[in-house]
């Protein structure tokens, strides 16, 4: 894969995760958040189960010793959209989208933290740009909005769901080479269903059982086959191609296309602060994607 098609992959996994926020805000009063969670992720390892089996058995003692980091690839995975389900029942879509333009920096510390891969100084002045295009969708085009923005418990939530996600971007290209994408992703449910069943328990016990309706249905159904499977596998061929840094400057379109989405199906208007942060958003992807084919090369 070339870096010019990953990164159209990687904008396409964008596209179909900024549908699944839409369609969580639609269900979130009738479907409690972990529930949500464990039941897509469960129905995501099914649908794959026909496909790796035989994977799974021919590669059974080279997967058996790294069951440890898939187990931890799993709760970072499922585990941050778990906490930003969670989150996003206390914060607004505003303070969530300002908070997740926070991804490609953390994404970059981490870079540098764990694997000693600083970013270049035309990767931080893309990210520094692309981040801008972010707040002027945040503060709808009137820098005034962002002085008056209050923050609550949510907001952290949301902080600590990026910090995973980081931590993913980060891990995976070392702990899954070689192995096959599907049996991967595979893996990846399983884990985080294995996690999440003590807090799918405790939520159902607590109350909140997720109701079995043709809505819950339908999210579910959404929600494994498009966000979990195809962009999740989508998002991991990108990450082998562009690196983990260059992938997550990508994160600062789902606001973008979060607000386009809400114009199609909401009937919300769009605006020319759209165009402008949009602009901004792909200069600044431009800027950290350039010279990516060096990531393959020395991947190689």
């Amino acid at each position: 894969m070339t870096p010019a098609r990953a990164a159209w992959l990687v904008t396409l996994v964008m596209l179909v995760w900024a549908s699944s926020s839409v369609v969580v805000r639609a269900v979130y009063q009738e479907i409690p958040p972990v529930g949500l969670s464990f039941w897509r992720w469960l129905v995501a390892g099914l649908v794959l189960t026909p496909f790796v089996v035989r994977r799974i058995w021919r590669d059974r003692a080279r997967l058996c010793r790294g069951a440890g980091r898939f187990l931890l690839l799993g709760i970072f995975m499922v585990g941050g959209g778990t906490v930003l389900f969670y989150a996003l029942q206390f914060t607004t879509a505003t303070n969530a989208s300002l908070v997740n333009a926070t991804q490609p920096a953390l994404t970059g510390i981490a870079v540098w933290l764990l694997l000693g891969e600083r970013p270049s100084v035309r990767q931080l002045f893309g990210i520094g740009i692309a981040t801008g295009g972010v707040l002027i969708t945040v503060a709808q085009g009137n820098p005034m909005v962002l002085l008056y923005l209050s923050f609550n418990p949510g907001d952290l939530l949301v902080l600590g769901s990026v910090a995973v996600y980081a931590l993913y971007a980060v891990y995976l290209p070392r702990w899954a080479h070689g192995f096959d994408p599907l049996t991967v992703i595979f893996l990846v449910c399983l884990a985080g269903v294995a996690a999440l069943l003590p807090w799918y328990l405790a939520e159902t016990l607590g109350g909140k059982p997720v109701p079995v309706t043709r809505a819950t249905l339908l999210a579910v159904g959404y929600l494994a086959a498009f966000p979990s499977v195809l962009a999740v596998y989508l998002w991991n061929r990108s990450i082998a191609v562009l690196g983990a840094n260059r992938t997550a400057i990508f994160a600062n379109l789902l606001p973008i296309f979060g607000a386009l989405l809400a114009v199609v199906f909401l009937r919300e208007r769009l605006y020319l602060y759209h165009g402008l942060s949009l602009l901004l958003i792909l200069v600044g992807i431009s800027l950290v994607v350039r010279g990516a084919g060096e990531v393959v090369r020395r991947a190689r």
